[in-house]
């Protein structure tokens, strides 16, 4: 699974066997299944009706054929998924990961669920690390919006 920034046009040639999608492709972005689950598990910790909108919107854009995330639609997406600040910045409150917020995410999150029982410093940066990860989904629909272009999922 992958999801493939394109240049305005080519989601109704989807089934045009004629249109390359190579001739059309601005970035891509692998695995975002994952990254959705984990920015699932951030928003909900930290903002649960930012997680209903981004629910909302996912799902939409997944009702399409192809599955896509188009206009207003698509600059929505991009401003919930940015409600997950970046983790190389300041951040305040519910993002500087106390220790019971460490203790609550650790075992929801795919990659830190490993290191439940280990110190907590330990926990905090495999979290860092898989909200870091979490953050290029936000990165990748805010360079489609920033560039005029369209997102479809293959």
């Amino acid at each position: 699974m992958r999801w493939i920034s394109v240049r305005p046009g080519f989601i109704p040639l989807w089934d045009d066997d004629e249109a390359d999608i190579e001739d059309w492709s601005v970035d891509e972005l692998d695995k975002p299944d994952e990254l959705v689950e984990v920015l699932r598990i951030l928003l909900g910790g930290a903002d649960p009706a930012a997680l209903a909108e981004f629910d909302r919107l996912h799902n939409d854009g997944w009702r399409q054929s192809p599955p896509q995330w188009t206009g207003e639609r698509l600059r929505r997406f991009s401003a919930v998924t940015g409600r997950v600040p970046d983790p190389r910045g300041p951040v305040e409150g519910y993002w500087e990961l106390a220790d019971a917020t460490v203790a609550d995410l650790a075992p929801k999150l795919p990659w830190t669920q490993r290191y439940v029982g280990r110190p907590v410093e330990e926990v905090r940066r495999s979290i860092r690390l898989e909200w870091l990860g979490a953050y290029g989904l936000h990165q990748f629909l805010a360079d489609a919006v920033a560039g005029g272009n369209e997102v479809v999922a293959d």
